[in-house]
């Protein structure tokens, strides 16, 4: 009587996890498919519950897995791979997490990046690197060495007058592999979107005659998507009213400047966000 020995697996591990669009992407690596006849993914959170869950389905050789919205909201996700041969054997990877970034401002021109470093044992990190990701591109912010975890961003004047940025990091990495010696590869993070808050800044006082001829708004940080700007006299008449935020109040009506004297100002403004902001005081008129 003979008996059918099916091949068993020699080497089995998840090779990377990785974002890419909307997506978290795991890449595993089988020495003997063949002898594989379903695998399943499944993902747990840092206390060990489940959260993502395949479950088992047939194997076809070659494939990798793409999985649309799994772990890019959830946090740090630790991946597994779980492979049944045709003896109904099951066998189980070492975990592997994905690339978590977290971000939180640190005052109205820093930002903070802390990264998570959770990497199996045949893993050796090389070297991170932030990105600002763009509409012209991915800038390159900085690279540090595996060691780090964390970085500091110092905005700059185009970044806090944006609609809005989104960064990442990137770790470069050597995966020791026992059928097919060492790999290189590149995990992405998720990705964070930065949107500065809107400051204006408000000068107290105008003279026609002098350097400060004009009363308006001067931008510091943030888009303004819509504006209006109004100017009263102390009995509550509406002098002029301005719906571009480029344009200011000269103190005058024509050829014909008002008396110096307090007047009041209503603004009102809309950020790229729909957020509204809220201004009122007085202005000095000075001739």
């Amino acid at each position: 009587e003979f008996i059918n020995v099916p091949p068993q697996l020699e080497s089995y591990q998840i090779l990377n996890v990785s974002v890419s669009g909307n997506s978290t992407i795991v890449d595993w690596l089988i020495f003997d498919e063949q002898a594989l006849v379903q695998s399943e993914l499944v993902g747990y959170d840092y206390l060990g519950n489940e959260l993502v869950s395949a479950g088992l389905s047939p194997y076809s050789i070659g494939d990798n897995w793409y999985t649309e919205d799994v772990g890019i909201s959830s946090g740090l996700v630790f991946y597994e791979m779980n492979f049944r041969n045709t003896c109904d054997s099951m066998f189980r990877t070492e975990l592997f997490s994905n690339l978590y970034l977290e971000m939180e401002s640190t005052g109205t021109d820093m930002l903070l990046f802390n990264w998570d470093n959770s990497y199996p044992n045949y893993v050796t990190p090389e070297e991170y690197s932030l990105y600002k990701v763009t509409l012209d591109g991915d800038v390159l912010i900085a690279s540090f060495d595996s060691m780090t975890s964390s970085a500091v961003y110092e905005l700059d004047s185009d970044d806090v007058r944006s609609s809005g940025l989104e960064f990442e990091i990137r770790r470069t990495a050597k995966v020791e592999t026992s059928s097919f010696g060492q790999i290189e590869i590149v995990s992405v993070s998720n990705r964070l979107e930065y949107t500065p808050g809107l400051r204006i800044v408000l000068p107290n006082a105008l003279s026609p005659s002098g350097k400060n001829d004009e009363f308006k708004p001067v931008l510091v940080s943030g888009v303004v998507e819509s504006y209006i700007m109004e100017i009263y006299d102390r009995y509550g008449k509406k002098l002029f009213e301005s719906t571009e935020f480029s344009e200011g109040w000269k103190g005058k009506r024509g050829l014909d400047y008002f008396p110096a004297g307090s007047y009041q100002y209503a603004i009102k403004v809309y950020d790229v966000q729909g957020v509204e902001y809220e201004y009122a005081g007085m202005v000095a008129l000075v001739r």
